[in-house]
């Protein structure tokens, strides 16, 4: 999960898994540089704290990637929200079709303007 001064949303992010129907085999948070108590939040939820060397989501995320130890990763952004069973239905998917290698979903925009939110659930 890429993270840059984001820690009021991520204490959010990281409490939605923490209390997911499959737990998480591992949280890695990338600390994109950040000047506020991100990473101290992410490393108080349990979550491993990994610095990001350059700059930007993608580099953060690839650095993520490669830090991940399972065989499955999950990616998400700092100011998400996952429903309670985000994690149980990527596992009963993966499960259900080996041939598969890649799942997305739909994101919903929240505290924002109607017009943001649907903006952002037809781009």
């Amino acid at each position: 999960m890429p993270c840059c001064n984001d820690a009021d949303f991520l204490v959010v992010c990281l409490a939605a898994l923490a209390a997911q129907t499959r737990l998480a085999d591992e949280v890695i948070v990338v600390d994109n540089r950040s000047t506020d108590a991100s990473a101290a939040g992410a490393r108080a939820a349990g979550a491993r704290v990994v610095p990001a060397p350059s700059p930007g989501i993608w580099p953060a995320a690839a650095t993520g990637f490669d830090a991940a130890s399972s065989e499955v990763i999950a990616r998400l952004d700092a100011d998400s929200i996952p429903p309670a069973d985000w994690l149980a239905r990527i596992d009963a998917t993966l499960s259900e079709s080996p041939e598969v290698d890649i799942i997305t979903g739909p994101g919903d925009f929240y505290d924002c303007s109607p017009t943001v939110a649907r903006l952002g659930r037809v781009l």
